[in-house]
């Protein structure tokens, strides 16, 4: 920056910064809004806006340094061989029936633990892969002595690495690459499949009868917005109508 390119600009009092993050958490709300309203794909665009009011600058360090950020609560250790998605949960409704991947705080009620800001964005995992070797077919785990993918090296997102990666490929700017492990959330089998009996018959994942209305890697971002929106004593809840 040149003399004169200094000389035209002021340093923002700190009231007058309040006001800049509060135009960005009103923009949050409204993209929350149309995705609960059920566009989903909005959340490439949460993950940029999230992303900006996190880590923009030393005034969002400064800003969120003494806020407190939940998580939802429930043991997702070592035993556990399944795949870990903390921040969704499964619901199923409509005629024909759907089944939707939501953010858990759509759900009546959860335990949640209270978390200062860098537990919660750099070590907080919400997604840990099942211990089913590399190439197993989704929903497949292993069972009694078969090859089994350690503990600690099962794949994992922290929030800091998932939306970045979600405002890199697709929120900031398109990019002709996409991460596999977005596929891979996205698969309703990594949850073993799911099927629902009804007098008009069988409605299954397996055969693809049963469809899909809400995937799981828009609602961890929904559920990260949430969680951002809360910290920062911004109003947010479910649906109304349960879209």
């Amino acid at each position: 920056m040149n003399k004169r390119s200094k000389a035209n600009v002021r340093r923002l009092a700190e009231d007058e910064l309040w006001g800049h993050f509060q135009k960005s958490l009103e923009t949050l709300q409204h993209l929350a809004k149309v995705f609960d309203d059920g566009h989903s794909p909005i959340a490439f665009s949460m993950a940029t806006e999230v992303y900006k009011i996190l880590t923009e600058n030393s005034s969002a360090t400064r800003l969120r340094a003494n806020k407190i950020f939940t998580t939802p609560s429930f043991d997702a250790g070592p035993n556990i061989i399944s795949a870990v998605h903390k921040l969704t949960l499964v619901s199923f409704g409509g005629t024909p029936p759907a089944i939707s991947f939501d953010p858990i705080f759509y759900g009546v009620s959860y335990g949640v633990e209270n978390l200062d800001f860098r537990t919660w964005w750099n070590r907080d995992v919400i997604f840990r892969a099942s211990a089913a070797l590399p190439g197993t077919p989704p929903g497949i785990l292993p069972v009694n002595d078969t090859p089994a993918v350690p503990f600690e090296k099962r794949e994992k997102l922290t929030r800091m690495r998932f939306v970045q990666l979600l405002r890199n490929k697709a929120g900031s700017h398109l990019e002709s690459e996409w991460p596999m492990l977005f596929d891979e959330l996205d698969d309703e089998k990594g949850w073993g499949g799911f099927a629902i009996h009804t007098p008009d018959g069988e409605f299954s994942t397996e055969n693809g009868t049963l469809s899909i209305r809400r995937r799981q890697v828009g609602s961890m971002m929904r559920q990260i917005t949430h969680e951002l929106l809360i910290a920062y004593d911004f109003a947010d809840g479910p649906p109304e109508s349960g879209k």
